[in-house]
């Protein structure tokens, strides 16, 4: 994530602390060949601030690998934009929240296999997966469940769930949660939110993820990408070669 030109890190969604210049870490992950870079502008939504294209013309100077670009997007101008700057797919948050048939809109546009779904969800006190919504949106305790089954039948072509309980703390993902909306759903699931050493990465392979995500297992632990993808290998898990 990344706010202010700034790569933050946050612990629950909150207590978000600079970690890095956006443009160097861009770059250092392209030297160590990441296997794709997903970013998202978390500024955009919560001020109701546009597109950043500062942002996504430094993205396109640095970049060689797959880039995943989310923050901002309410349009199918925006999407236009982030493709023509070399995005090969955006994510979409908020405005799924606001408005579900943007994503049927977005996928009849450009083809869903460039459109990111982005679901936040925390457990309310009685243990149940509700949306988050870190703009503000009124969720009316929407079920995350019946919602991704509704926003891949309207299109998605890959989904992050991302647990706001586990974020930041790389204890593990929400293992639980994540089996149950692989097992419902047939678009690639990405997890994200807890990882913090590579054996939680092969952790949600056997859930059912199509792949993992991770911020802080870089910033914070001793392990590099070089680490994690020698993991994988001995887990028998494909990862991307270069």
């Amino acid at each position: 994530m990344f706010y202010n030109f700034h790569i933050v890190k946050s612990r629950g969604f909150t207590d978000c602390r600079i970690v890095g210049n956006l443009e160097q870490t861009v770059d250092v992950y392209r030297r160590r060949k990441v296997d794709e870079l997903v970013i998202q502008d978390i500024g955009a939504s919560r001020s109701g601030t546009r597109l950043n294209l500062q942002v996504l013309e430094i993205m396109s100077r640095h970049c060689l690998m797959p880039i995943t670009y989310g923050g901002g997007i309410s349009t199918l101008k925006d999407i236009e934009r982030c493709l023509f700057v070399g995005c090969d797919k955006v994510v979409i948050n908020t405005e799924a929240l606001r408005r579900p048939e943007f994503i049927r809109e977005a996928a009849q546009h450009f083809g869903k296999q460039c459109i990111v779904l982005s679901v936040d969800y925390k457990r309310s006190p009685e243990g149940e997966p509700r949306l988050y919504s870190h703009a503000g949106v009124d969720m009316n305790d929407t079920s995350v469940i019946n919602f991704v089954a509704m926003m891949e039948n309207y299109g998605a072509g890959e989904i992050i769930l991302t647990s706001v309980d586990h974020d930041g703390w790389m204890n593990g993902y929400d293992l639980d949660f994540l089996a149950q909306v692989t097992g419902l759903l047939e678009v690639s699931v990405l997890a994200n939110g807890g990882c913090g050493e590579p054996q939680h990465m092969a952790d949600s392979k056997a859930y059912g993820a199509s792949g993992g995500c991770t911020g802080s297992l870089f910033l914070y632990t001793q392990y590099g990408y070089q680490d994690v993808k020698e993991h994988l290998r001995c887990k028998e898990i494909q990862t991307r070669t270069h």
